[in-house]
């Protein structure tokens, strides 16, 4: 494909990837926020999650005249599954935040300053029309500005029309599908931002909105949790007990509740949390920023 000199300016490259396990922001914890972040929220997490969802399985299922199988309701182990997933992730993100919101403010743990931080859609490049844009408009775009970046010039291709492959209803359904997951994720990790910065452009809302942004950020975490960790949970249970056949109701049901419930905890706990951190130190550098 041809290229010839612009006279207008290329869209920007887009922002980095949300990447909350990328390598560069785990090389920044310090001692003290990995002991916090494994230890204090992972471990302990797991350990009071085991215990109540063991509790709470013992209530439902010891002694219980209806018998105890994978998928007959009304003692369904595979949608009590689905729905410890649920419940637990929204309980999880709002005590987890909480007590991460007061540990930062009680000065217990530093926030985590990272250039690879998470960053609000309001705080995403701007494109040549003047709206935000988490993704280029089209990847022949993105490929432009690359090529730009590279060798100095200012190119475009000499097509001004996108090529049929762009603009395929598949290729647009594509790209529109991505767009709406990263505009959704960035609202998932950085709609907490009123509960750390003291410097408030706009009027603070209601403790109950933040309250209502709190569960709803919870659910669509746990929503997008359940996808891939429910399959996973079915599989001790259709390894022990396939076919429609009764399950004791002591201490199988029990011990699997509670074992699923620690390992949702250990993984997600310390997500919740360094949500937090990644979210105070990205507001205390705007502080600084109106001093």
């Amino acid at each position: 494909m041809s290229l010839e000199i612009a006279s207008g300016s290329a869209k920007p490259a887009p922002p980095p990837p949300i990447l909350l396990f990328s390598r560069s922001i785990w090389s920044q914890l310090s001692r003290s926020q990995l002991i916090y972040l494994l230890v204090v929220q992972g471990v302990g997490s797991a350990i009071l999650d085991a215990g109540a969802n063991f509790g709470i399985a013992t209530a439902m299922y010891r002694g219980s005249p209806d018998p105890v199988r994978v998928w007959e309701l009304p003692n369904s182990l595979a949608g009590d599954a689905i729905v410890t997933i649920m419940i637990q992730g929204v309980l999880t993100w709002v005590i987890a935040g909480l007590l991460t919101r007061l540990d930062v403010k009680a000065e217990r743990i530093e926030p985590i300053f990272s250039e690879h931080a998470p960053r609000p859609l309001h705080d995403l490049p701007v494109t040549v029309s003047g709206a935000a844009s988490p993704l280029p408009d089209n990847p022949a775009a993105a490929a432009v500005a690359d090529a730009d970046n590279n060798n100095g010039s200012k190119v475009v291709p000499a097509d001004p029309h996108p090529s049929a492959e762009v603009t395929s209803s598949s290729g647009c359904s594509t790209w529109a599908c991505f767009r709406f997951l990263d505009s959704v994720v960035r609202w998932i990790l950085c709609q907490g931002d009123f509960d750390f910065v003291a410097y408030k452009p706009k009027p603070e809302p209601p403790r109950h909105v933040r309250f209502f942004h709190s569960v709803l950020r919870g659910a669509m975490c746990s929503a997008l949790i359940a996808i891939p960790y429910w399959p996973l949970c079915l599989i001790p249970l259709l390894a022990l007990w396939h076919g429609n056949v009764n399950i004791p109701d002591w201490p199988g049901p029990q011990i699997y509740k509670a074992v699923m419930a620690a390992v949702l905890g250990f993984f997600m706990t310390p997500l919740v949390s360094m949500v937090g951190l990644l979210e105070a130190g990205r507001c205390r550098l705007a502080d600084l920023q109106q001093i």
